[in-house]
């Protein structure tokens, strides 16, 4: 028995088993987060609210026109035609999708056969639910990953670049989403004060914010209605903090 276990460990652990668990992963994260067919208005309730938030992107302002738990790249998330952003849509979401199952799998590449297949399996029976499993969980994989690599000063500058330009296409994804990941980005600020590495700090907080302005500008809205952007947060957070506390 410990010597199946001991091999099947070998064959997970090889550069085979590795491309075979990449493969598996970026399949399975694909099928729940990239869209290459738009949906269209259709009857029903979600519909109009997620359509109506693509409209509102293209003509209105969040935070000063329209507030609402989600942003205006909320097509990303819902997948519904943008006559001005389908394509940025479609491109980000194959950017979320590949750094998530980058990340998973740098994580987990030399681990054992168990935990991959167990990995794989997870995966799996989370594609049945909705898609805020696989958004929640990239800023968190991202901050864990950005903790191992702080020993390889060769690609820790470059993956502080890439949390800071996730931290801000979540937060103009969905509300919930960005809170997460600006969590984490809070953490690792403290984490990086900690150890005295200024760089860090500097790099880590300067890629989220021009990420931020990049990314607002690119959802479609203008760049002198940024300031109105935090007031959608603020009231989009609390209202929605305030709604599922309320008693039925």
């Amino acid at each position: 028995m410990q010597m199946r276990n001991s091999f099947w460990n070998v064959i997970a652990k090889s550069r085979l088993g590795n491309i075979y668990f990449f493969l598996i992963l970026l399949v399975l994260i694909s099928a729940k987060i990239i869209f290459v067919i738009p949906r269209f208005p259709i009857e029903g309730l979600d519909p109009s609210w997620a359509f109506g938030l693509v409209y509102s992107a293209e003509h209105l302002v969040f935070g000063k026109d329209i507030i609402y738990t989600f942003g205006p790249l909320s097509s990303i998330y819902t997948g519904f035609w943008s006559s001005q952003s389908h394509l940025t849509a479609v491109l980000l979401s194959l950017f979320i999708a590949a750094s998530l199952c980058f990340y998973v799998y740098r994580l987990f590449e030399n681990a054992g056969y168990i935990v991959k297949l167990f990995l794989v399996i997870f995966f799996f029976l989370n594609i049945n639910s909705g898609a805020d499993f696989f958004f929640s969980l990239l800023p968190a994989v991202a901050a864990l990953y950005l903790l191992e690599a702080y020993s390889d000063r060769r690609t820790y500058i470059i993956a502080l670049l890439h949390f800071g330009f996730i931290s801000a296409l979540l937060l103009l994804v969905k509300l919930s989403f960005g809170a997460e990941s600006f969590i984490c980005l809070l953490l690792l600020l403290v984490y990086y004060g900690v150890k005295k590495d200024v760089r860090a700090c500097i790099v880590l907080a300067w890629s989220f914010f021009v990420s931020f302005v990049l990314l607002y500008m690119m959802s479609g809205q203008r760049l002198a209605d940024i300031i109105y952007y935090p007031v959608n947060i603020y009231y989009g957070i609390s209202g929605y903090t305030d709604a599922i506390s309320f008693p039925a």
